[in-house]
C-alpha cells in the first residue's frame, strides 16, 4: 500500500472504505438480518466484523479476521472447534469429531476450541461505520463468563500444591494477594515455587468476588516472569469453554511473546469492543490487536482506518503508530522509545524491519527475552545479552546459552564484557585438562558480582564441572567451586570438593560458610541428624569473627524453623561476639496474614503470602526472622523441602553481604 493513504479520515472516507472492504469480503445481504436488541450493560461484549456469506449457512455471525486469517467452515456448518497450531495441539487432545478449519495452506486453530460455539445470532447487533454510520459489517457479540479460576498444568502428582489449596480461603483476599504478587522473585527455589503455586489445578477459591477472573490474574503473573510458554500449554491442556476478555488479553500476550502472530490474532473474537482506549488497558490492546491483525492479514486499508479511529479515541501509543506506518505505508513518524517495551513492541519492530534500541534488553520485559536472544536480525551483542539475561532467569537453558557463546566467540572484532564471557567459555569447553578446566570455570565465575550474570554463568558450566574431580593442584579456586556445586544443588560434588580441603588442612577463606550451606543441601528432612554439627560450625564461625561471625548470625534465626536443635552455648556466643542479625522485615499485614495462614494449614494462602513477604527486597535485605517465619509456615502446610530450599537460596544471597 502505498503511502498516500490519508490518516485523517472523514466520515465519508471512513464508510466508503468500509463499504469497499465489506465488498471484497463479504456479501452484505445478509446485515439486516443478524441486527437484534442491544445487549445488557451488563454483559460482556466483543467486536466481531461480519465473516459469513449468509445466516443460512453459518447459523449465526462470525468475526471477520483478514483474509488471510479468516476461518472458513466445512460443509456440514457446524462450530468452529478445533485446536490450535501444530505444535499446541495434540491429535490426542483434539476431540475425533472437531472440525477442522482452514487457514490458507495450513490446518490451524479458531479459538472457538477454547470459547465454546458461536454464540448464537440474536446474541448479536450490527454497528455501523464509523461506529455510529452506516454499513460497516462490525458486530458486537455477548461472552458468557464462566469461572476459569480452576484450570492449571499442574495436579498433586505433577507438583501442584494440591486439588483443595485453596479450601477456607476468601476468594477476595485471593484476588487481592494476586494482583500484588511481585514476580520474578529471586532465588531458584521462589521461582520455582512460583511457578508451581500460578499454575497448580486446583478448586477455586470460596467467597464474594472484586470481579476479577483468577485465571486472567494467574496468567499475567506468568507472562510477567516470563513463561509465556507455560500459559501456551495451559490453554493446550485446559480445556476452556469461555475465556473472559482479560485472560484473552494474556493468552494473546503469551502467543506474541512465542512469535505465534497468528493464533495470537485468532484470541481477538474474545476481546470485548468499545472501551476507552485511553485509560482502560484492555481497550487499548484490542484495538492495537484490531489494526496489527488487520496488517499481517494483507489488509492494509482496514489496517490504516483502525489506527486512524484509535487515533480519534485519544490511544496515546507513540511507538505503536511510528511503528504501524513503516510497515504499511514506509511511513517514517517520530516516536520516543517508552521507558518499557513489550512483547507486542518486539513484533512492530521486526514487521517494521526496524533496529530495535540499543539498550532493549534493559528495556523489556522478561518475555521478551528468549526471543531477542534467538532472533539473528538483531546485533550480537544484543543477542548475547538478553541471553545471559533470559539464563539469569532459566528462561532459556544453559546449553542454549552456551550455544550463543560459542557463536559470539567465533566473532572477531567485538568488545565488551559479554564476548570476553564468550571467549572465555570457549576455552573451557577446549580445555581437556580437568585441573585446568576447573580454575578456568573458577576464573569465570568468580569475575562477575552476584545477579542475573552469575547465575546465568553458574548454570552454563554446569556440564564442565561434571566432569572435574577435585584436585590439590586446585585449592585457591576450591571454595569458589564449592559455591557453584552449591548453587547447581550439586550435593554429592560439593561434599567430595569439601572433604578435598579439609584434608590438606588449608585455611580457605568462608570455608565454613560453604560448611554451613552444604549442611542445609545435604539435611535430611527430621533435621535432628546434625544438630551437633550445626551447633560446633556455628560456634566455629563466631570464634572466626567478622563476615563468619556475621554469616553464623543469620544461620542461628534459619535453623530453627527447620528443626535443627542447637547447643546452648551456640546464642550465647553470638551475642557475646557482636549485634543479632537484622535485616528489612515485610508488611506487617503480610506477616500475621502469613502466620493465620500456616496455623490453620491453608496451604495456598500460606505459599501467596511467603511469595509476597519475600518479594519485597531483594533477599539479602530480608531479615532473618522473616525468613524463619516463611520457613515455619511453609513447613505448617507440608513444604519442608521447599523450606529447606528457600532458606539456602537465602544464605547464598547474604554470603555476600554479612557483615558490610
Amino acid at each position: 500500500m502505498s503511502g498516500g493513504v490519508s490518516r485523517t479520515t472523514s466520515f465519508v472516507a471512513f464508510s466508503l472504505a468500509s463499504t469497499l472492504m465489506a465488498v471484497s469480503l463479504v456479501p452484505f445481504s445478509g446485515q439486516k438480518a443478524w441486527a437484534q436488541d442491544e445487549p445488557p450493560q451488563s454483559e460482556a461484549s466483543v467486536i466481531s466484523p461480519v465473516a459469513a456469506s449468509s445466516v443460512e449457512k453459518t447459523g449465526g455471525p462470525v468475526r471477520l479476521l483478514p483474509r488471510r486469517l479468516t476461518p472458513k467452515r466445512g460443509p456440514d456448518a457446524a462450530s468452529l472447534d478445533v485446536g490450535l497450531d501444530s505444535d499446541l495441539s495434540s491429535k490426542v487432545d483434539a476431540p475425533l469429531d472437531a472440525d477442522v478449519v482452514e487457514m490458507g495452506e495450513n490446518t490451524l486453530a479458531s479459538p472457538t476450541a477454547i470459547l465454546g460455539p458461536p454464540v448464537g445470532a440474536d446474541r448479536f447487533k450490527l454497528l455501523s461505520a464509523p461506529p455510529g454510520g452506516d454499513g460497516s459489517g462490525i458486530q458486537v457479540g455477548v461472552l458468557g463468563r464462566v469461572d476459569e479460576a480452576s484450570v492449571g498444568l499442574l495436579s498433586h502428582l505433577d507438583g501442584g500444591l494440591g486439588s483443595t489449596m485453596w479450601l477456607g480461603t476468601d476468594r477476595a483476599l485471593v484476588e487481592e494477594g494476586l494482583s500484588a504478587l511481585h514476580v520474578p522473585i529471586e532465588g531458584r527455589s521462589l521461582q520455582e515455587l512460583t511457578k508451581r503455586f500460578l499454575l497448580s489445578t486446583a478448586t477455586a477459591p470460596g467467597g464474594v468476588t472484586q470481579g476479577r477472573s483468577l485465571l486472567a490474574l494467574r496468567l499475567e503473573k506468568l507472562n510477567a516472569a516470563g513463561l509465556s510458554d507455560q500459559v501456551r500449554r495451559l490453554v493446550r491442556h485446559a480445556g476452556l469453554k469461555r475465556i473472559a476478555p482479560e485472560t484473552s488479553v494474556q493468552i494473546a500476550r503469551a502467543f506474541l511473546a512465542n512469535g505465534d502472530k497468528m493464533d495470537a490474532c485468532r484470541f481477538l473474537s474474545a476481546l470485548p469492543a468499545g472501551g476507552d482506549v485511553a485509560g482502560d488497558p484492555v481497550a487499548a490492546f484490542t484495538m492495537k490487536m484490531t489494526a496489527y491483525c488487520q496488517m499481517i492479514g494483507g489488509d492494509g486499508v482496514a489496517a490504516n482506518l483502525t489506527l486512524d479511529l484509535a487515533r480519534e479515541k485519544g490511544l496515546d501509543a507513540p511507538l505503536f503508530f511510528a511503528l504501524m506506518a513503516k510497515a504499511i505505508d514506509g511511513i517514517t513518524l517520530p516516536a520516543k522509545t517508552p521507558e518499557r517495551l513489550s512483547v507486542f513492541d518486539l513484533m512492530l519492530y521486526d514487521e517494521a524491519r526496524q533496529t530495535v534500541p540499543t539498550d532493549v534488553v534493559s528495556r523489556v520485559e522478561l518475555a521478551g527475552l528468549p526471543a531477542l536472544a534467538r532472533n539473528i536480525r538483531h546485533p550480537l551483542a544484543i543477542q548475547l545479552a538478553a541471553g545471559e539475561r533470559a539464563a539469569g532467569y532459566e528462561l532459556i537453558s544453559g546449553a542454549e546459552l552456551g550455544d550463543l557463546y560459542l557463536t559470539a566467540s567465533a566473532a572477531g572484532g567485538n568488545e565488551g564484557a559479554g564476548f570476553a564471557r564468550a571467549r572465555a567459555y570457549r576455552d573451557i569447553m577446549n580445555e581437556a585438562v580437568p585441573q585446568k578446566r576447573s580454575r578456568l570455570v573458577s576464573g569465570l565465575v568468580g569475575s562477575v558480582p552476584d545477579g542475573l550474570v552469575r547465575r546465568a554463568l553458574v548454570n552454563v558450566v554446569q556440564p564442565a564441572l561434571a566432569t572435574a574431580p577435585p584436585a590439590r593442584a586446585v585449592l585457591e579456586d576450591a571454595p569458589q567451586i564449592i559455591r557453584v556445586l552449591i548453587e547447581q544443588g550439586d550435593r554429592v560434588r560439593s561434599g567430595m570438593w569439601l572433604n578435598m580441603v579439609r584434608e590438606t588442612g588449608a585455611a580457605a577463606p568462608g570455608l565454613v560458610q560453604l560448611e554451613l550451606m552444604h549442611l542445609i543441601l545435604t539435611l535430611p528432612d527430621n533435621g535432628l541428624v546434625v544438630p551437633e554439627k550445626a551447633s560446633q560450625l556455628l560456634l566455629s564461625a563466631t570464634r572466626e569473627g567478622g563476615f563468619d561471625r556475621d554469616f553464623a548470625a543469620v544461620c542461628a534465626v534459619l535453623f530453627d524453623p527447620l528443626g535443627i536443635a542447637l547447643d546452648g552455648a551456640v546464642w550465647p556466643a553470638i551475642f557475646d561476639t557482636g549485634n543479632p542479625a537484622n535485616g528489612a522485615m515485610p508488611n506487617e499485614d503480610v506477616m500475621q496474614r502469613l502466620a493465620a495462614a500456616g496455623n490453620a494449614g491453608k496451604r495456598g494462602e500460606t505459599v501467596l503470602w511467603s511469595l509476597l513477604a519475600l518479594g519485597e527486597k531483594p533477599l539479602a535485605e530480608v531479615h532473618p526472622q522473616a525468613v524463619a517465619a516463611v520457613a515455619t509456615a511453609l513447613r505448617q502446610v507440608g513444604l519442608r523441602d521447599e523450606a529447606k530450599a528457600m532458606v539456602l537460596d537465602v544464605m547464598l544471597a547474604k554470603t555476600s553481604t554479612v557483615g558490610s
